[in-house]
């Protein structure tokens, strides 16, 4: 069941990216950040928040078509959250309370993942890197721990 409510989140957040990629999102944000850093111009919030590697990271996400970019961060953030909360499950918590730690983790994700905000992309990281840690995958925690720190007050 938490499967099928996680896919049904995802199409209509897909669905909402693909038909108002510039509304009630702050993905358009990121997207400038990603033009203006090679412009040397980093304006807004996005550099104010963020490292200038994230603006960097977004660049590819720039060059795209506003509503494929949108689109893409949807997916992209939504795929790291989710698989993140079910690796965390699997590997940390086994089957003690999978439906309500699976489900209260989409309803604590929902904001972000709406309006397209990084948070859920780094919660999806912090939760990859604990499964790391207990897997004994050094390397791997290491990046996943590190990768979101692009935001200057993840923690």
């Amino acid at each position: 069941m938490t499967r099928t409510l996680m896919i049904v989140f995802l199409v209509v957040v897909a669905c909402k990216a693909v038909l108002s990629p510039a509304r009630h999102t702050v993905f358009p944000e990121y997207a400038d950040a990603g033009r203006d850093i090679w412009a040397e111009e980093p304006l807004g919030f996005v550099a104010r928040q963020y490292l200038p590697y994230f603006s960097i990271a977004m660049t590819p996400f720039a060059l795209l078509p506003e509503r494929l970019a949108c689109t893409l961060w949807a997916v992209l953030n939504l795929a790291v959250y989710f698989t993140g909360l079910r690796a965390f499950q699997r590997t940390i918590l086994r089957e003690r309370g999978a439906t309500v730690f699976l489900g209260a983790g989409l309803l604590v994700g929902v904001s972000s993942l709406w309006n397209q905000q990084a948070n859920a992309f780094i919660l999806g990281c912090l939760l990859w890197g604990t499964v790391a840690v207990a897997r004994e995958r050094w390397w791997l925690a290491a990046v996943c721990l590190a990768l979101p720190m692009f935001k200057l007050y993840p923690l």
